[in-house]
């Protein structure tokens, strides 16, 4: 928000400036269209691509009354609550898409509902999220081996069924080797989520 209204000032600034000098209004518009999409260019880089946790944790404080950046702060704050009525927020929001299902899914996990995972995971089993959360689900319940030589859609996403495994299994050294893999893989605001996740499995 406060990038925004930093570009808003700034815009205004140049069209004073531009009217001062009498530079042409397509000079002046070619000038804000340039700024504003180099700020949404940096904004899509640290959500998607970013490695830097200061940075993404700063973006999620500052945007923490939209519902996914506030799930993700609730996650931060170990917030079962909050970040369950976040999840029912987006929900809401998503009815009869396949968002719906995801986040339905994150939502029984956050309550240890594993049956419940399991449905929401197979109303989506035909999109790459659904396969990984049918896996996740079998991980849960101890059974991830099956899933070990599958290849998912991101490269995180094999490393995190297998590091869910070891906990469940109570082999430390394993989960450790592959959680650090997961997060050494993920970048923008999946790397926050996965964090923020395995803080809370450690604490199951």
């Amino acid at each position: 928000m406060f990038n925004h209204i930093v570009l808003f000032f700034v815009a205004i600034g140049i069209g004073i400036v531009g009217a001062m000098i009498g530079w042409e209004l397509s000079t002046v518009i070619i000038l804000i269209v340039s700024l504003t999409v180099l700020n949404i260019g940096y904004y899509l880089y640290i959500v998607f691509n970013s490695k830097n946790v200061k940075r993404l944790e700063k973006m999620i404080e500052s945007n923490r009354k939209d519902p996914m950046y506030g799930f993700l702060w609730a996650l931060k704050n170990e917030d079962i609550k909050d970040a369950v009525e976040h999840l029912e927020t987006l929900m809401e929001k998503y009815k009869k898409t396949s968002n719906y299902y995801a986040y339905g899914y994150i939502k029984e996990i956050l309550l240890n509902n594993l049956d419940g995972a399991r449905r929401h995971a197979e109303d989506m089993k035909d999109t790459p999220i659904g396969r990984y959360s049918l896996a996740a689900v079998d991980a849960y319940e101890g059974n991830g081996e099956q899933h070990f030589n599958t290849t998912f859609s991101k490269p995180w996403m094999a490393d995190s069924i297998k590091a869910t495994h070891y906990y469940i299994i109570g082999n430390r050294e394993l989960f450790e080797n592959h959680r650090d893999l997961v997060i050494a893989k993920s970048k923008g605001i999946q790397l926050l989520s996965n964090i923020y996740s395995y803080k809370l499995l450690e604490k199951t």
